[in-house]
């Protein structure tokens, strides 16, 4: 008989630890891949996402009217666009972005609801977005479920010119940018698996719970403590910080509506022609890095919680001229150079025509990664 050589334990020891650390790698690059495949889907469904938006923002009469004259009266009751337009005194008059609940933004937005309420010159006049209105596809839609939300934020495009002649003074003809930011329903929000109760409602939203109840907060069907907002950000008890929008997803749901935010852009900062190393005190900056300054005046702990928002990957920055960028990535060796320093690595470049950092004026974004952003101006 022929002898036939097999394998040695330690042979087959050697095989089993090469397998594994091939399963390894490939569990490592699931693990990266899935994320992004997420975020690139969401990016390409954005875009629809935000067409629908802007749309639903053109064609709502009572945003655009034009001109309301009520009982006789010789001065003109105004709403929408055109109200802002002609209060040159409070809204937006050095052409800054306007977040809601600010001082003299002339919008709201409920924290607790997501819905959104557009001023006119008396309360009569004012115009409801509720959130059911801004999601898409809409709530109960057959065959599927809200996956995007959309919010907005807008400034005065000043058409007046000042002694030198540039462009900074507010007048009553001047147009108005809407940044429409569209965000991804957030998919951890977990929907009560139990039958619907009220049967009426079975022939037309199912029989059971869907995630439109809890967004639309079906009172109904949910309890007020299951109502959730689409995206979130810590509440109260989170982490301190209370509807300020300043605060990373909470992945569940649940917390106060995300509100939109400004960081300020660090000033005297040049950008080079031809373009330097990048970083603080190395030169003028490269025209894809953006210096921030987040958190003027606040506690630390705040300010790096704003960089780390600002820093996400795929980050969409809005700046005072109505750019927008994307975050690429975060320059280490500005924070090496100087440890205030905070520099972002941004696609596309800041335009040729900027020469100082101080002319972007503040970035604006919201606490999630948008899924789109789009700037329309509109000429009331």
């Amino acid at each position: 008989m022929r002898r036939v050589g097999g394998f040695t334990l330690i042979e087959v020891l050697i095989a089993v630890l090469v397998l594994s650390l091939g399963v390894l790698g490939l569990a490592a690059v699931f693990t990266v891949g899935i994320p992004q495949q997420r975020l690139a889907t969401n990016q390409v469904a954005g875009i629809a996402a935000a067409d629908t938006a802007v749309t639903a923002m053109l064609s709502n009469p009572r945003l655009n009217e034009p001109y309301l004259q009520q009982g006789g009266a010789d001065t003109p009751q105004l709403r929408g666009w055109r109200a802002w337009q002609q209060d040159i005194q409070d809204w937006s008059p050095q052409g800054q972005w306007m977040l809601p609940n600010g001082t003299n933004s002339a919008m709201t937005l409920d924290p607790v609801t997501g819905d959104v309420v557009v001023e006119g010159f008396n309360a009569t006049l004012d115009v409801r977005l509720p959130l059911s209105e801004r999601l898409t596809p809409r709530a109960y839609t057959r065959g599927s479920e809200p996956r995007f939300v959309w919010d907005f934020v807008a400034r005065r495009v000043r058409t007046g010119l000042d002694a030198s002649g540039k462009p900074t003074v507010a007048t009553v003809r001047d147009p108005i940018e809407i940044a429409v930011f569209v965000r991804a329903v957030d998919s951890g929000i977990a929907v009560p698996a139990r039958p619907r109760k009220t049967k009426s409602q079975v022939p037309t939203y199912g029989p059971r719970l869907r995630l439109s109840d809890l967004v639309s907060r079906n009172a109904g069907e949910i309890s007020l403590a299951e109502a959730v907002v689409p995206v979130a950000v810590p509440s109260r008890g989170g982490r301190g910080y209370v509807r300020d929008g300043v605060g990373l997803p909470t992945r569940n749901g649940r917390g106060d509506y995300g509100q939109a935010f400004t960081i300020a852009v660090a000033p005297n900062q040049s950008y080079g022609s031809g373009g330097g190393p990048g970083f603080v005190g190395g030169g003028d900056l490269e025209r894809n890095r953006i210096p921030l300054r987040p958190g003027i005046g606040l506690d630390p702990q705040k300010s790096e919680l704003e960089f780390r928002i600002a820093s996400q990957i795929g980050q969409k920055l809005v700046d005072g001229l109505g750019n927008v960028y994307t975050v690429l990535e975060v320059d280490e060796r500005a924070k090496e150079d100087d440890p205030g320093a905070r520099i972002v690595i941004v696609d596309p470049p800041v335009p040729q025509s900027v020469q100082d950092s101080s002319e972007l004026g503040s970035v604006l974004l919201m606490p999630q990664v948008p899924a789109a952003v789009r700037i329309v101006r509109v000429q009331p």
